[in-house]
């Protein structure tokens, strides 16, 4: 299952922009930022933890 999600990757709905940082002053993110947040997290906090336990 992880080994899916890292080849799939992560996806995310939501606005494509935002020029005027308002979304973003609100704690909202764009479609974009998410997607890259989602990534990130994927990366350095789900896969390392399932390469730590499932060796």
């Amino acid at each position: 299952m992880f080994a899916e999600a890292a080849q799939t990757g992560v996806t995310a709905g939501g606005v494509e922009d935002d020029p005027r940082g308002v979304l973003e002053a609100h704690g909202r993110l764009t479609t974009a930022v998410a997607q890259q947040a989602a990534a990130r997290a994927l990366r350095e906090v789900v896969l390392t933890s399932a390469r730590a336990l499932l060796g």
